[in-house]
């Protein structure tokens, strides 16, 4: 990670929770309070570690590195035996750990075996993916909306996750110059689901005020998502109808 950048902007800051958020601060609520973090600053501007952020629970521990920039590295799960104690939170090796494939994510939180990453540099739709914190199996990946001040709902059913949010799709046309053609062209590639009302140009011409039309779309619907652990199936069920935002 060597010669990345070690500040991270303002309006991302401000915009959107990093590792060490949950709780209130997370993007979906409720989730499962860690009983510890921790964090360990960089040694040096040459560090290729980063600054490291640790979160424990009382069966796991997960530990980012780079968490102190906009692209933070592969994060690695750490289960922990019953009465074992909490590993340092360093750089060092720990046995038994297992390496995530969170390259530029950082933890959202965690709700029951499902743990939540959102991306740290988003840009239009803000990308997310559920992982299995048994093994470390990615079990989901999607986007929410890029409005700022929103928010999801997380639930559990019998290994099952319930996630309800507004999804947002970062479309390569334009609804406001392509109209019915990029939405039937989105359909069709499955980018959006065909149960919802189509979008024309109508519907988005007040978001693309001062914005050049053939700027893409940001696709935006609500929706319920069912996640199943056991078995790595999902489904989105949309609760509609869809709106639209140009690309930032």
């Amino acid at each position: 990670m060597t010669g990345k950048s070690r500040l991270l902007t303002v309006a991302l800051m401000l915009c959107w929770p990093l590792s060490t958020a949950w709780a209130d601060k997370a993007f979906f609520r409720p989730l499962d309070a860690p009983i510890a973090t921790r964090q360990m600053k960089p040694k040096s501007q040459a560090d290729p570690a980063g600054q490291i952020t640790c979160t424990y629970w009382a069966d796991l521990m997960v530990r980012e590195s780079g968490t102190d920039t906009p692209d933070p590295d592969d994060a690695v799960l750490v289960p922990l035996s019953p009465g074992q104690a909490r590993p340092a939170c360093t750089a060092r090796r720990i046995a038994g750990s297992v390496a995530l494939e969170t390259e530029g994510y950082a933890l959202d939180g965690r709700k029951g075996r499902f743990l939540i990453w959102f991306a740290s540099d988003p840009n239009g739709a803000m990308a997310f993916k559920v992982i299995d914190a048994r093994g470390g199996r990615i079990l989901f990946e999607d986007g929410v909306s890029p409005a700022l001040g929103q928010s999801g709902v997380a639930s559990l059913g019998p290994g099952v996750l319930r996630l309800r949010y507004r999804r947002g799709y970062n479309a390569a046309c334009s609804i406001m110059k392509d109209g019915r053609a990029c939405w039937s062209k989105l359909v069709a590639q499955g980018k959006v689901s065909p149960a919802l009302p189509p979008l024309d140009r109508t519907a988005c011409k007040v978001a693309y005020k001062g914005v050049a039309a053939d700027d893409p779309s940001v696709i935006l619907y609500d929706v319920e998502a069912t996640i199943d652990a056991s078995g790595g199936q999902s489904h989105i069920s949309p609760r509609g109808p869809a709106a639209c935002l140009p690309t930032p």
